[in-house]
């Protein structure tokens, strides 16, 4: 049972919890008490251990643990006096039942929010290597005009994850990051990776593979979608030609690491690559890109593979395919050879809709998508496990000669924030981003790649000032 205190306050570790409780410490007499209550709402808790993210108790004790840390990491930059401040975590109790309690016991109350329905997200982000500072600077200060335009709220936390840290530290993803990630942040966004110090790329290799496979981000979400007719290379399309889809299996497939040498170094040697395809992978990215034309009102889902050549494989994907397609009447589903594809993405690219292929051929496919809508400052992307902690990163690599000279183009990390968006829930804002995008690129306002005369800062303003 609760005790009565002189001020109760519940708390979502947000800055506006903070302010409250600095609010509730100004009103408190000297010699009171004060409650900080933190809610754990039990419908969350039990919707987690319906996704398989642990059992009820493991839950729980996980966002008992988080919340302790969280009250302590609050309370070290606010002066308590001598009031004394008790911290609590209830899980189970509905809010409407902590609101009676006070004013059963005349409290008073100053009410921010609870844990697990609050609309607070926490988003992990990590501007990398090379230019992945610059446009990610833009991309969080489009986030920053949406809090006063769209009352998004997100909390943003920065990590120091790149190649200056692995080379000063030797530390690419630190210890028990992936845990920490899943645990505490509803989404990743993240700039680019890449530095010429780091020969091997080494650390983009272990931060990049090691959260897309460490969380199962099975989904490679990439949009190719054409905003104005003059960035393309395709003589007479317009943005209606260009606009689909593509869905690239991310965790397996060709960049499994399965191979080896024989005889390395000898004029004998011999070199094996292995592609690795599960049942229960290509099932699972083929069911989504199905999910999505459902949702979103598209009529067409187009597979690409090899499996004139690469018959396990292919095979696999082919009876995989045919079997899902038959779960979604009024959905065609075709089927293409992926080189075909690519000659049909240059002379046909209105027919496509949504593309699903493998790991290897989504990875060449998009970046000719990419080419298509503008080129690879334009293009966003998200792997994303439904449900989970997701990552989010424009597809463009770090382009470490073009770092600092504010010449890089940031509406592919815009484009990504607004991907961010809308997994998150703030479809409103999102769309507002994909317009504002819209509106500056087809008034020319963007950087020189794309054949405006701004700097990188410039563009960003350039959108932000539309939302």
């Amino acid at each position: 049972m609760l005790k009565a205190p002189d001020i109760l306050v519940p708390v979502d570790f947000s800055e506006c919890s903070i302010n409250a409780v600095r609010a509730a410490l100004g009103v408190a007499s000297p010699d009171g008490d004060l409650t900080l209550l933190h809610v754990i709402d039990e419908s969350f808790v039990r919707d987690s251990v319906a996704a398989g993210l642990g059992s009820f108790d493991e839950i729980t004790a996980s966002m008992r643990e988080r919340a302790e840390a969280d009250f302590s990491a609050m309370l070290e930059g606010i002066e308590t006096g001598d009031v004394e401040v008790e911290r609590m975590v209830v899980i189970g109790i509905p809010f409407v039942e902590i609101l009676k309690i006070a004013r059963d016991l005349d409290l008073p109350m100053i009410v921010m929010g609870i844990r697990g329905r609050s609309t607070m997200k926490r988003i992990a982000v990590i501007p990398g290597d090379g230019i992945g500072p610059e446009v990610i600077r833009e991309a969080v200060g489009v986030i920053e005009r949406l809090r006063e335009t769209h009352g998004v709220e997100l909390e943003l936390t920065h990590f120091d994850w790149g190649a200056e840290k692995f080379l000063t530290e030797g530390v690419a993803l630190p210890e028990g990051a992936l845990e920490m990630l899943s645990r505490d942040f509803d989404a990743i966004l993240a700039g680019a990776f890449g530095d010429p110090r780091v020969l091997s790329n080494k650390h983009a290799e272990d931060i990049l593979l090691g959260m897309r496979r460490g969380l199962d981000l099975y989904i490679n979400l990439r949009p190719v979608r054409l905003l104005d007719a003059r960035l393309t290379p395709l003589r007479d399309r317009s943005p209606s030609d260009v606009d689909f889809v593509v869905f690239r299996e991310n965790t397996e497939g060709a960049y499994c690491g399965a191979g080896g040498f024989l005889k390395k170094g000898t004029q004998d040697e011999i070199a094996t690559q292995e592609e690795l395809n599960t049942r229960r992978g290509v099932e699972r990215i083929i069911v989504a890109a199905f999910e999505y034309a459902q949702k979103h009102g598209r009529r067409r889902v187009t597979m690409a593979d090899k499996s004139n050549v690469q018959r396990y494989g292919g095979d696999l994907w082919q009876r995989v395919f045919k079997e899902v397609a038959a779960r979604f009447e009024g959905i065609e589903a075709n089927h293409q050879y992926v080189d075909a594809m690519a000659m049909f993405m240059v002379l046909k690219p209105a027919q496509y809709d949504v593309i699903v292929t493998s790991n290897l051929f989504g990875d060449i496919l998009t970046d000719l998508g990419a080419a298509l809508q503008g080129g690879l400052g334009m293009a966003a992307s998200g792997n994303i496990h439904p449900g989970q902690v997701s990552l989010f990163e424009p597809v463009h690599g770090s382009a470490p000669p073009l770092a600092g000279k504010s010449v890089a183009n940031p509406i592919g990390s815009i484009l990504t924030a607004a991907m961010m968006l809308e997994y998150l829930g703030q479809d409103a804002a999102s769309q507002a981003v994909e317009k504002a995008v819209s509106e500056a690129v087809i008034a020319g306002e963007t950087t020189r790649d794309t054949g405006g005369t701004l700097l990188t800062e410039e563009a960003g303003e350039a959108v932000r000032r539309r939302i």
